[in-house]
């Protein structure tokens, strides 16, 4: 079983995930709250019902909330820096928020901002960032997810489309997002040993 915790505010991120494992026939746990959610996935049944998170893979939106929570696996963290080391955990940083604004505004220029975000207003483009990102952040990090072969990174892009296609003006714009992370993590980070063993045995 890998247990994957999602550290923010998008708690749609998590169902994106658990969208993703039902449609490849697994089976999953999905429990959102407001800034740990997180997700258990298995070929098998999962008999366990604790509320308690201890993830081998943790996803955080942003660098700070390292210091927030122990992860016993590894981490994958939304942040323009090169990776690091933190506590004796492997975190890879991807710069997800850099993908979604790429994505979603391919000719911003700093000024020019679509109305419909109604944040032209903000000259500082840390405060744009935090705006218009920050409520995908976590799910376009779900690529990494698929980068370490628990879910597929289509299952991933067909979930994005299913939960946000109510709630997101272009969701093209986080499939896309979500593939970029994905590219930049696979093949560079591998599961945790005890998933790829119990993989071997299916």
């Amino acid at each position: 079983m890998m247990e994957i915790g999602i550290y923010g505010k998008d708690g749609q991120a998590v169902k994106v995930l658990a969208y993703a494992a039902m449609s490849e026939e697994k089976f999953c746990q999905a429990f959102v709250s407001d800034n740990l959610s997180f997700c258990r996935i298995d070929v098998k049944p999962i008999r366990l019902r604790s509320l308690e998170c201890r993830p081998d893979v943790m996803i955080f939106d942003e660098e700070r909330h390292l210091l927030d929570f122990d992860c016993k696996g590894i981490a994958f963290v939304n942040s323009p820096s090169e990776d690091i080391w933190f506590a004796d955990i492997p975190v890879t940083a991807v710069d997800a928020s850099g993908y979604l604004l790429e994505s979603l505004y391919p000719k911003f220029n700093g000024t020019d901002m679509p109305d419909t975000f109604h944040v032209r207003r903000y000259e500082d483009m840390e405060q744009v960032r935090e705006l218009v990102a920050r409520p995908f952040v976590n799910t376009v990090m779900l690529g990494a997810v698929a980068a370490l072969n628990i879910v597929s990174i289509e299952s991933v892009t067909d979930a994005i489309r299913k939960v946000w296609e109510n709630a997101c003006e272009d969701t093209e714009c986080l499939t896309h997002s979500a593939r970029m992370v994905y590219e930049e993590t696979v093949g560079g980070v591998e599961a945790p040993a005890m998933y790829r063993a119990a993989k071997v045995c299916v």
